[in-house]
């Protein structure tokens, strides 16, 4: 005897209209993250497993040219042997990850190779794309005043990078310039690299900006530093103590992540107006048309009423589950395909997102195909879920000051604005519980179900 569950979940999933749109909107996501990748214009070798800085500065003074070239993994550890091949020489990177080199002239071409994988660092009259590599200008301390304040931060991906710092006289003290590297997503560790002369500070601060860890460096030529980042951190602060220091937010995710996170987002988007819609409409042809019918049938099988609602209504949970996990793995598997790398929680939340709003709203659509006629419970659903996304929309306009209670506690989309926030920066928005926020969710799905259930056991049919 065929399982009422698994036989409904065919009678919902294997819909010519759900296959049709899974089919149409796999497509249409593929070729959103396909169009973005290649706006992006990313050569082949920003994709190689390997990372490579080189930075080249200048002695006034002596007019010297510093070249500084250091490779490491994405983990952030130090790769040595790199060749790192300047105009017509080649340097090896030590077992710190380091070559340092200097020249009476400025380069005119630099590659690097690490395994049979070139990357082009510096060539004349061309110009690429780094993957990754979040920019905040340069710095230099000369005498008691910072000049163009000067932090980089590489994130977790794979980057080949040309830094010119020519421009900038160094031949005063102090003089600093530092990037620092995040050994992954959500590390608590960063690879800090200072090129200086002097003592700086390096302080990390909270959302508020409140100080929740300083340390404080001696510094005389190239220092590397493995540092460990407090919880919460959100602003790293370089600079000289006492005198200035620079500062920046702390990015949790590449450049490229969120250049092709934004159309993924737009992708899911649509993927999800759509199929609620048709997950409403599947619950008006599996739920709410056998009010019409009449339930005689009923009593020639052993199946209570209570079966009946709960097999219908979860063969609607699975069909959703198993389209937004087959939606999520198309998009992350062509990301994966393109870019070589994405993290896995991208693919999570992704399912999340899509998984968890179509419940939602199907959910709510079992309540009015209970409260209503079929014809009614269709059209009060779909009419209420462009009403409550049209009126958290204006009413946060108006007032500003309610965004946060209205898209993620009262709405009943609230996952999808959560998720679609961390998805770009990694942290969840200021002053948000997210508990509050799950379970308000939670009771989204819940309660339209069983009131539902309440309503559709009491019925005279």
């Amino acid at each position: 005897m065929v399982n009422p569950l698994l036989y409904d979940f065919r009678r919902t999933f294997l819909r010519l209209s759900i296959l049709i749109f899974l089919i149409l909107f796999v497509v249409g996501g593929v070729g959103i993250i396909y169009e973005a990748y290649h706006s992006l214009n990313i050569y082949p070798a920003e994709l190689y497993n390997y990372n490579v800085i080189v930075t080249v500065s200048q002695n006034k003074a002596s007019g010297v040219y510093h070249i500084l070239g250091f490779a490491f993994d994405n983990n952030g550890n130090p790769l040595s042997g790199v060749t790192i091949k300047i105009d017509n020489n080649t340097y090896v990177t030590n077992s710190s990850g380091y070559i340092v080199v200097d020249t009476s002239t400025f380069p005119s071409s630099i590659t690097a190779n690490y395994n049979g994988e070139e990357k082009v660092i510096l060539h004349v009259n061309t110009t690429h794309i780094s993957a990754g590599f979040n920019s905040f200008g340069f710095s230099a301390q000369t005498g008691n005043q910072i000049e163009n304040p000067f932090i980089n931060t590489i994130i977790f991906a794979n980057i080949s990078k040309l830094v010119d710092y020519s421009s900038i006289t160094y031949a005063y003290q102090p003089f600093f310039l530092v990037f620092f590297v995040i050994a992954g997503y959500n590390s608590n560790s960063a690879h800090f690299i200072f090129a200086g002369i002097g003592n700086f500070s390096v302080e990390f601060r909270n959302l508020n900006n409140s100080v929740i860890k300083t340390i404080n460096l001696s510094i005389n030529g190239i220092k590397d530093s493995v540092i460990q980042i407090p919880s919460n951190t959100f602003y790293i602060y370089v600079g000289v103590p006492n005198v200035s220091l620079s500062g920046t937010g702390m990015p949790l995710e590449p450049e490229i992540e969120f250049e092709i996170v934004t159309p993924m987002l737009g992708a899911v988007g649509l993927f999800s107006f759509a199929f609620i819609i048709i997950f409403i409409y599947v619950a008006y042809v599996m739920f709410g048309k056998l009010k019409d019918r009449g339930l005689d049938f009923i009593l020639s099988r052993p199946i209570t009423r209570g079966q009946l609602y709960f097999t219908r209504y979860f063969s609607g949970v699975i069909s959703t589950l198993v389209a937004s996990l087959l939606f999520s793995l198309a998009i992350s598997i062509t990301s994966y395909s393109l870019l070589h790398f994405i993290p896995s929680f991208i693919a999570y939340y992704m399912f999340i997102y899509t998984f968890t709003i179509v419940v939602v709203w199907y959910s709510i659509s079992y309540l009015f195909y209970s409260l209503t006629s079929p014809t009614a419970g269709l059209g009060i659903s779909i009419a209420l879920y462009f009403i409550v996304d049209i009126a958290i929309s204006v009413i946060s306009l108006l007032y500003p000051s309610l965004n946060n209670v209205l898209s993620y506690y009262i709405n009943p989309s609230s996952a999808s604005s959560l998720i679609s926030y961390y998805m770009l920066y990694l942290h969840f928005p200021k002053g948000v519980n997210l508990g509050v926020s799950v379970i308000s969710q939670i009771l989204w799905i819940i309660l339209p179900v069983v009131g539902g259930y309440i309503i559709f056991k009491r019925l005279n049919i």
